[in-house]
């Protein structure tokens, strides 16, 4: 993997749709192929979710099941790549991609930042993130709520920029334990791990960001779905990961806190 850009200025050189520049009533699910495509058309950078599979492959899908965007029930850690990759988006002629079909297809023409969903347990989706990245050029970053999953990337891909994700929710039930046990925590991963942080728009600002900035560490905010939040972050933040208002249908959002 060529070395990154130390100083992040890709980070912030132009804002990153989230899980791709999707649009649901044009059948573009979000995490698509399709979604994808598209914001790299319109020279967007692309924020996306990764989980891992049964037979431990990066898939890039945000919920822990697959109830809100198929016809399916199944947790996605209790499905093979086989299986997942069949399975439609919203009835669209997208199916779940994994990470490598992802990559293969951006092919260093826009930066992509990877949310790590992790399940609890550091090391076989990470392990899959890292063999995914393993000879890709692009500029990548990863994320995640937890310290664990960036002291892995420190350790094994020290070469990949790493971010912190962080919410106004601190205790939401998504957060593994080690992101929520003490403040402590956060400011470990602050200072030993990571290179950015992802901070939610609905907290800014605050401690986190305002040092992480002094410190020259870039802040990405993250999801924006109004003015107001445009607002916030001109503020607050160097960069936006937003959502275009129109994109989704009309229902209900994902029990997941986080991109």
């Amino acid at each position: 993997m060529a070395e990154p850009d130390r100083t992040l200025s890709w980070l912030v050189e132009r804002p990153f749709a989230h899980r791709g520049l999707f649009h649901e009533k044009k059948g573009i699910p979000e995490n698509s192929l399709g979604a994808f495509e598209q914001a790299i058309g319109d020279n967007y950078g692309i924020e996306l979710d990764v989980r891992r599979s049964l037979d431990d492959v990066a898939v890039v899908f945000h919920d822990r099941n697959l109830a809100r965007l198929t016809d399916q029930t199944e947790q996605v850690s209790r499905a093979s790549y086989r299986m997942l990759s069949g399975i439609s988006l919203l009835g669209s002629e997208f199916k779940i991609p994994s990470l490598f079909q992802v990559l293969d297809l951006v092919d260093g023409r826009v930066p992509v930042l990877i949310e790590i969903k992790s399940d609890g347990r550091v090391g076989p989706l990470e392990s899959s993130v890292r063999r995914a990245l393993e000879g890709y050029d692009g500029h990548v970053g990863v994320m995640s709520f937890s310290p664990a999953v960036l002291d892995f990337f420190k350790r094994h891909c020290p070469n990949v920029p790493r971010g912190y994700v962080t919410t106004h929710r601190p205790n939401a039930p998504s957060f593994d334990w080690p992101s929520r046990f003490t403040y402590g925590q956060v400011w470990r991963a602050h200072t030993t791990s990571c290179d950015f942080v992802a901070a939610d728009v609905r907290s800014l600002p605050t401690p986190l960001t305002r040092s992480s900035r002094r410190r020259g560490r870039p802040v990405v905010t993250w999801t924006m779905r109004s003015e107001k939040h445009h607002e916030t972050a001109k503020k607050w933040a160097d960069n936006v990961i937003f959502e275009a208002p129109d994109a989704r249908l009309d229902r209900p959002e994902t029990s997941d806190d986080g991109d």
